[in-house]
């Protein structure tokens, strides 16, 4: 009997497999308006379980552009890249993509460049596994002199929550990953558990993974941003592909990172 319904999965996994959609999932992100003064390149990586590389998407940010304009420009990009991209949110909110049929267990991380906007998103249905990181050393003033802002959040269907800070509050001069990180780690760490999410900290990248009872939605994901000139955020989620097998099927696992989730 066991052999019967094991050779029973291995058919149906192989007939999903076959089916490829069966597997797919979707990831989103929103944006806010960029400052850069600067042509500045935005990239967009699709990752195995594993972190071996597939396709990483350029798109160049111009002076001038809206949250709109830059939310365009990354779309037609991945489109040209060959991925199933719509538009989402209208003014007043914040202008996104989702990137659809995606294989669950893929990582999609996204690298603003140097395009200093206050707060981008990044959301997966059910999404488990997520990181923030903030990698170098970051200048403490803006595109426009002003001081730079600094933020990084949680999302779950248990709400969000988020923390900001300007650069008066880290020493007024340039200011490492590892210190911002830890920042952001120790102000979020009680409020993201309340919520759902366990983060761990590794260096300059806050690690995040979401229990069950707080991936159950479609927004499930981090907040993050920086107005800072300098380049070195950047974050991502790993793809849960929503796989409906038959009652009584034993299914493999999609190959999954676990808390060293980094998408880089």
């Amino acid at each position: 009997m066991k052999n019967r319904i094991a050779r029973f999965a291995i058919n149906a996994l192989a007939l999903l497999i076959l089916a490829g959609p069966a597997f797919a999932g979707s990831g989103s992100f929103s944006f806010t308006r960029p400052t850069n003064k600067n042509d500045s390149t935005v990239k967009i990586t699709e990752r195995t379980s594993s972190g071996a590389l597939i396709t990483r998407t350029k798109a160049t940010i111009t002076p001038g552009m809206t949250a709109e304009q830059k939310r365009d420009a990354i779309k037609e990009a991945l489109e040209a890249n060959g991925y199933t991209v719509t538009s989402t949110g209208t003014p007043p909110a914040d202008p996104g993509i989702t990137i659809s049929g995606v294989r669950g267990g893929r990582k999609l991380w996204f690298d603003p460049g140097a395009t200093g906007e206050a707060k981008d998103s990044v959301t997966v249905p059910r999404a488990r596994h997520a990181s923030v990181s903030f990698d170098g050393v970051f200048d403490t003033l803006d595109w426009d002199g002003s001081a730079a802002t600094f933020t990084a959040g949680i999302i779950t269907d248990h709400g969000e929550v988020s923390v900001t800070y300007r650069a008066e509050e880290l020493g007024g001069a340039p200011v490492s990953g590892d210190y911002l990180a830890g920042r952001l780690f120790s102000d979020l760490y009680d409020a993201a558990s309340d919520l759902g999410a366990q983060l761990t900290l590794d260096g300059s990248t806050i690690l995040v993974d979401f229990d069950a009872g707080a991936a159950q939605g479609d927004d499930v994901g981090l907040i993050f941003g920086t107005t800072s000139p300098s380049k070195g955020l950047s974050a991502g989620a790993r793809i849960e592909g929503p796989v409906n097998f038959p009652p009584g099927v034993i299914v493999p696992e999609i190959p999954a990172s676990g808390s060293t989730f980094n998408g880089q």
